[in-house]
């Protein structure tokens, strides 16, 4: 439930309850005026006497001005030995009538005159006359008013303090969480969103659990990333040095020498390249600078620059495409990037007068690429981590790198990367993608 209808339901939950106040009063008033309705003429003037006899005229003002001693149609009007009307209330007709006939014969008899007298022995007259109820009935009664008034400012405090804690307990909870996650303590939730809530304030507990848990997933894979990174180019920097240093001692193998320190140079250059490949990939968003490319000629490509390498080495690249070139929604670079490192690292590892086999097939919507080498394979314990960064194991000879960033491609344009010992011997690795629908495709747009 949104802000909006928490408002509107504690709004009308305020009304609600001033309504169920104002109707108890009214039906507390409705009563009381029924049972003085019950009350006889006689009654009514002997309360009147009564009251004239224990307090005296000011009280007897003060009784005839509660509407509540009356039927809500009727009063008596009470006049002093000079004839004035204590209350100097205006005179309805009947009472007039009554007053001004001097025979009694022709009086109303609703409106009979009868007597009051005082402690004092003062006498007064008493006339039941006609009272205007009141415009709104019940609701205009001076105890309705102030009925109203005091449940208006009873309940409205309470229903806005149960709002307010409802929208600001979670808020002080993310103000919390924002200062101790700016503190340095990653590990902080707020979990408002988990709690059942589902209005504004819930999604914003929930999209800052997820803001944080990025933040952490970023800051601790940039720490763990640095980590490895100066763990990996000491290795190639020691070799260079010591490549170097012999390069001065013994001139005669300086060919040698610097040949070792460009193959030391050319891997601290790979390393380079998928390490900030691995950078831009945790930086950006999984749909920056997209296009719609043709698998088939990117894969031809990558394959065709693989051959003069495995030509120079000894070795072969088979290249083998379906039918019709499938087309897929990817950053062109990066989706290079893997599936070179992919080929490059079969080629690394299949032997002297092997092939590489690169097969590409496109079926309900995915394109399978597959990459299989002829090399020792890998052990069954490092399968499941060879798409780790840095995971190197016993038979790898690269930057430990390269699948990782494979790995991270693949993941950002929702497809999948699987690595298996294929029962020919050797290591295959399979890459699903996603194709673009066929009646959208257009590739380079």
């Amino acid at each position: 439930m949104g802000l909006f209808w928490r408002i509107f339901f504690s709004f009308w939950a305020a009304m609600l309850l001033l309504l169920g106040v104002m109707a108890y009063s009214a039906y507390l008033v409705v009563n009381a005026w029924n049972q003085q309705s019950q009350l006889s003429y006689t009654e009514l003037v002997g309360r009147a006497d009564a009251v004239l006899k224990v307090g005296g005229e000011e009280r007897l003002r003060s009784w005839l001005r509660n509407p509540s001693n009356f039927p809500p149609d009727l009063t008596l009007f009470v006049f002093d030995p000079q004839g004035a009307e204590i209350l100097d209330r205006p005179i309805p007709p009947p009472v007039e009538t009554t007053l001004n006939t001097a025979d009694p014969a022709n009086r109303l008899p609703r409106y009979r005159v009868r007597q009051l007298v005082s402690g004092e022995g003062v006498e007064y007259s008493a006339v039941l006359g006609p009272n205007p109820p009141p415009i709104l009935g019940a609701l205009g009664t001076p105890l309705m008013r102030w009925t109203v008034i005091v449940a208006a400012f009873v309940i409205s405090p309470l229903v806005c303090f149960v709002l307010s804690r409802s929208l600001t307990d979670p808020l002080r909870r993310v103000v919390a969480a924002t200062r101790r996650l700016a503190a340095g303590d990653l590990a902080t939730r707020v979990e408002v969103g988990a709690r059942g809530r589902d209005d504004e304030v819930g999604e914003l507990g929930r999209q800052f659990d997820r803001m944080a848990v990025r933040l952490e997933q970023l800051i601790t894979t940039r720490t763990e990333l640095f980590r490895n990174v100066s763990h990996e180019l000491r290795t190639p920097l020691a070799r260079i040095r010591i490549a170097t240093e012999l390069a001065r001692r013994k001139p005669g193998e300086l060919d040698d020498q610097l040949g070792r320190i460009e193959r030391e140079t050319d891997h601290l250059d790979l390393l380079t390249r998928h390490v900030l490949s691995l950078a831009h990939l945790d930086e950006s968003p999984a749909d920056a600078d997209l296009l719609e490319i043709d698998l088939v000629e990117l894969v031809e490509g990558v394959a065709q620059d693989a051959s003069y390498e495995a030509e120079a080495q000894g070795k072969k690249v088979v290249w083998e495409a379906g039918d019709k070139g499938p087309v897929v929604r990817a950053n062109a670079d990066l989706l290079h990037s893997a599936v070179e490192n992919v080929v490059r690292n079969a080629l690394r590892h299949t032997p002297l007068g092997t092939q590489v086999e690169i097969s590409l097939k496109a079926n309900n919507g995915v394109a399978h690429l597959r990459v299989r080498d002829d090399g020792p394979g890998v052990p069954d314990s490092d399968l499941q981590n060879i798409f780790e960064p840095f995971h190197r194991g016993s038979r790898s000879k690269g930057t430990g790198v390269g699948l990782a960033v494979t790995q991270r491609v693949v993941s950002h344009l929702n497809g999948q990367v699987s690595a298996r010992n294929d029962s020919r011997g050797g290591l295959c690795v399979d890459m699903e993608l996603p194709l673009v629908p066929a009646a959208s495709a257009t590739p380079g747009a």
